[in-house]
């Protein structure tokens, strides 16, 4: 089930930054995964436009760290590259989807649940919100092995990408 809807989130995320997208599409093929009501094309536009932005971006790879600009459909781009849940290898206990596929499935999710009453603004900035909440995931992969297991940590995370939202926000 996993790798399936990681096959449909990488076209999904290759249509949204480019801004050329048919969401029924995608919502149509994806509910047999996630229970998702309406989903507010308008509010996904928007999220298209703001994935095209320039940010400041720090970047570790092993024993490296690189600061660049970059857009942050980038940013998302290099995170469905490093898909940090194979299958047998280093799984995660939370989810077995890749990383970007969680972060697109919680947005969807969450533009499902907001009030219809809610202005289109914070409707935006919450979807966004909701894409980026594990941001800080790929700069903390940690993989490690223990005995027969391997297993991946993500340590401070939730730190790392709070840093990442709030100059997301400023």
């Amino acid at each position: 089930m996993a790798f399936q809807i990681d096959e449909l989130t990488y076209v999904f995320l290759d249509n949204l930054i480019s801004n050329d997208f048919n969401i029924y599409e995608y919502v149509k093929s994806i509910k047999k995964y996630i229970v998702i009501n309406k989903v507010n094309v308008t509010i996904l536009q928007n999220v298209s436009k703001f994935l095209n932005l320039e940010t400041t971006y720090f970047y570790c790879s092993d024993s490296n760290q690189t600061q660049k600009n970059i857009k942050f459909g980038e940013i998302l781009k290099i995170i469905s590259k490093e898909n940090y849940h194979k299958k047998d290898e280093y799984i995660c206990k939370y989810h077995e989807e890749a990383l970007i596929s969680h972060l697109v499935l919680t947005m969807l999710k969450c533009i499902s649940i907001l009030p219809e009453t809610m202005d289109n603004k914070e409707k935006t900035r919450i979807a966004i919100t909701a894409l980026f909440h594990d941001i800080g995931k790929c700069s903390c992969l940690c993989k490690i092995k223990r005995k027969d297991k391997k297993v991946t940590a993500f340590p401070f995370h939730g730190e790392n990408g709070s840093g990442i939202l709030l100059r997301l926000y400023n």
